[in-house]
Formats: C-alpha cells, sequence, structure tokens
C-alpha cells in the first residue's frame, strides 16, 4: 500500500495519532492501535473507551436545537466568514505534539478538512505528518483502512482488516443475490434536502436496494423530490 509521496514516516514505531475524523479513530481502534491515540475530535462518540480523550476542534457555531435549515444557513454563514466550518485547537495540538494527524477532503462541511489542517501544521512549524483519508467508494473506505495500517506501522493488521470485511461483503450479496430488490429512497440532509453521494449509494445496492436518487462515487447534491410521488420507494432512510 503506498502512501501519498508527500507522507514522510515517523521515526516513531509507534507513532503517536491525533485523529480529526470519527471514521478514522474507529479505524485506529479496530486495527487494535488504540493506545496510540492522543487526541479525537468532536463528532467522534466511538468507541466508548476513547471518548475521554481530548477533543482538537468544535464546530463554529452552537447546533443544538436549530432546524435542518437553520443548521444549513448557519453552515454557509461559517463558510463564507471564516472558509471553515470548524475551529480546532491548535494549542492543545501543539502541546500534544502527534506524529501523524488523520484528516480528511472528501466534504468541507463534514469535518474539519485537510488543507485547514495542513495550513496549521506549517504555520506552525509542526513535525507531524498529515494524512488524509479521501474515500468516495466502498473500495477507497477500505483503501484508507489500509492507508492508516501503513502509515502506524500495522500493513498486515490493515489488511486482514480489509479481508475480513471483503468476506462479509461477500456474504451479503450471496445473502440477497436471489431476493426482490426493494426501491430506496435515502435523504442525507432535510432542508434543504439532499441526496447522499460517494459510498452510500453503493452501499444500498450492495444490501439488495435498489438506490433511486445520486450515483455511488459522486458528491452528495440538492434535490427537490419533486418527483417522488411517482417512484414509490419501499423505504425511506
Amino acid at each position: 500500500m503506498k502512501l501519498p509521496a508527500e507522507f514522510r514516516r515517523s521515526r516513531n514505531p509507534m507513532p503517536r495519532v491525533a485523529s480529526l475524523l470519527a471514521s478514522a479513530t474507529e479505524i485506529v481502534h479496530a486495527l487494535g492501535l488504540r493506545d496510540q491515540l492522543l487526541a479525537i475530535s468532536h463528532e467522534c462518540d466511538y468507541p466508548p473507551d476513547v471518548l475521554h480523550l481530548p477533543r482538537l476542534s468544535k464546530p463554529r457555531f452552537d447546533p443544538d436545537g436549530l432546524s435542518s435549515a437553520e443548521v444549513d444557513r448557519a453552515v454557509r454563514a461559517a463558510l463564507e466568514e471564516h472558509g471553515s466550518v470548524y475551529q480546532i485547537d491548535e494549542a492543545a495540538l501543539i502541546q500534544l505534539d502527534p506524529d501523524i494527524i488523520l484528516t480528511q477532503a472528501v466534504c468541507e462541511v463534514c469535518a474539519v478538512p485537510t488543507h485547514g489542517v495542513l495550513d496549521l501544521v506549517a504555520r506552525h512549524g509542526c513535525s507531524a505528518q498529515v494524512l488524509s483519508l479521501d474515500a468516495h467508494t466502498v473500495e477507497e473506505i477500505f483503501h484508507t483502512i489500509l492507508q492508516v495500517g501503513e502509515a502506524l506501522g500495522a500493513r498486515d493488521r490493515a489488511a486482514a482488516l480489509v479481508q475480513s470485511y471483503r468476506d462479509r461483503l461477500q456474504h451479503v450479496r450471496g445473502a440477497v443475490a436471489d431476493r426482490p430488490r426493494p426501491r430506496v429512497l435515502a435523504i442525507e440532509w432535510l432542508d434543504p434536502p439532499f441526496a447522499p453521494g460517494h459510498w452510500v449509494p453503493e452501499m444500498v445496492m450492495l444490501a439488495g436496494g435498489e438506490n433511486m436518487v445520486a450515483k455511488p462515487g459522486v458528491t452528495p447534491c440538492n434535490w427537490t423530490g419533486s418527483s417522488s410521488s411517482i417512484w414509490t420507494p419501499t423505504y425511506w432512510s
């Protein structure tokens, strides 16, 4: 598994990790490397035994009690004013001095974006390496697991974990192969309505459903739902 060309391996045989992405935190834990985690993001909610760690990020507004439309407006305002929806606790990150920072560049509003982390590292002259996990499909999710394993010196563990997931997916394919395919309408955001993209439509198909909106591997799109009445989905999610 090749890491990005700009990524330099840590000299530490057990690199210390700051995760700014919930899925990255879960990957590190799934690889059995929980003890290498120094800090997590504000969104991390699993596994329970890492939730006491320092949280290095927070949104620029308090979303509690806001409607979908109000959150959307707050997100757009934060992007316009600050260029980012999230704040990073720079002082805490510098003090922790991780070897590797895990982040993402898939979605500007879903989690701390890579460019903000790179700017921070450059401004403060941090030695940490930034690894951006940028999956758009299920196969690319597997790739990110292998990347994390390679970066943290756990290549074999990562390969075994990915193979176990491939085996589970193959079992699912076999289980649904001869069943009717229910029509599924998945909605990522309610107001304004967004149809999911990236790996979500693919997950619906792998689980035996017929995804009605959006395509695998693409960015989520605004959707009016004007023709939903003629689609009559079996399931809404």
